[in-house]
């Protein structure tokens, strides 16, 4: 057994061990892995997904286990820590059982997945167009705005998200910044204007707190 070092140094270099393992398929890291992250992301998709039991919870992280061990290689720690990209994996895929459910019948799929203006039911290609490129986001970038979406007042406070993913609020806010022109961006490459895009009830005119995707300089 491993003993984790202490303080974000420390942290960084289990992570790096935990990176190079998996990179190098050793099943180790991916008990280390668990082990050090597990627990964490376990709770955030109890939070995130409050209607799904304990046994579906597992069900994503273990799914999100073998997708960090088949896509080891695509992790670039510079870009984000190793518990905010394993936290955004299995995120993707309880969102993906939800949208399994809403095509059987079973369930609706979670509301950020339409725009606000669209809460019919019906299917709204901006919508899908916007999750499309929200997937292409650095997995940072990608974890701030899913938490922001799935919050009720569209923006989810930056010191709890940091506690989650293993990183600064400092870092929350400059990857929100980044991600929303990012967003503004790529939505104007396929012919939607970004800075139309509301979060609706709860969002709020300030750049900094609201719930819009605003653009701003690059």
């Amino acid at each position: 057994m491993v003993n984790a070092p202490t303080g974000d140094a420390g942290r960084d270099r289990l992570d790096e061990e935990i990176r190079q393992r998996l990179v190098a398929r050793d099943p180790e890291g991916l008990a280390m892995l668990l082990r050090e992250h597990g627990a964490t992301v376990t709770r955030r998709l109890s939070f995130d997904f409050p209607n799904f039991g304990p046994d579906e919870v597992d069900d994503a992280l273990q799914r999100g286990l073998g997708k960090a061990w088949k896509h080891a290689t695509s992790y670039k720690p510079e870009k984000a820590p190793l518990r905010a990209w394993f936290y955004v994996i299995c995120r993707r895929i309880a969102v993906d059982v939800l949208a399994e459910r809403a095509k059987s019948g079973g369930e609706q799929i979670e509301e950020w997945a339409t725009l606000p203006d669209e809460r019919s039911g019906e299917t709204n290609p901006v919508a899908e167009i916007l999750r499309e490129v929200i997937e292409t986001l650095a997995p940072l970038q990608r974890a701030v705005i899913e938490n922001d979406l799935a919050d009720p007042s569209g923006v989810a406070p930056a010191e709890r998200i940091a506690q989650e993913v293993g990183t600064t609020a400092g870092a929350v806010y400059n990857a929100r910044k980044k991600a929303k022109r990012a967003i503004e961006k790529r939505l104007k490459r396929r012919g939607i204007d970004g800075e139309n895009l509301s979060r609706g009830p709860g969002a709020s005119a300030d750049d900094e707190t609201d719930g819009q995707i605003q653009g701003g300089e690059s």
